[in-house]
């Protein structure tokens, strides 16, 4: 969808022209992707910006891999809607349950992407209104994944 990738040779020809940091943004989706991108330019820091949508833990699995290798794995089908739910209330008690939940939306439908039956339930997301309904869908979402 969003095309071409990210080009590393531009990136490391800005790192070595200039002498302030750089950071190096797109295709950073996990710590590969991290590590090539620093590897490779030589940049100072990535930025994230696709790569964590509906995936907050992005940040600590690419801070693992950094360190010392470790890849984490993806969190397990409960923690990861825990955190999309934790995600919804934060915006409606920060913007109000109206914005907050339009806003909700589109964050909770990049947190159910790759999910079995995913593709139903974020047609169903789109249209929600109220955490109730979303703690809903969550719930159809857990008894598809045990299925």
């Amino acid at each position: 969808m969003y095309a071409p990738p990210v080009d590393l040779d531009i990136i490391r020809e800005v790192k070595q022209a200039v002498k302030i940091p750089v950071v190096g943004n797109g295709d950073v989706v996990d710590g590969p992707s991290a590590k090539a991108m620093l590897d490779y330019t030589g940049c100072d820091a990535v930025m994230v910006g696709r790569g964590a949508m509906g995936r907050p833990w992005v940040f600590s699995q690419i801070a693992a891999y950094l360190k010392d290798g470790t890849a984490l794995p993806e969190p397990p089908i409960e923690e990861r809607l825990e955190a999309m739910l934790r995600h919804a209330r934060l915006l409606c008690e920060y913007k109000g349950p109206r914005i907050g939940m339009m806003e909700a939306r589109k964050h909770a439908a990049w947190y159910m992407k790759g999910l079995r039956g995913g593709a139903k339930l974020r047609q169903a997301v789109v249209t929600v209104v109220s955490i109730e309904q979303l703690e809903e869908i969550a719930e159809q979402c857990l008894r598809m994944e045990q299925n």
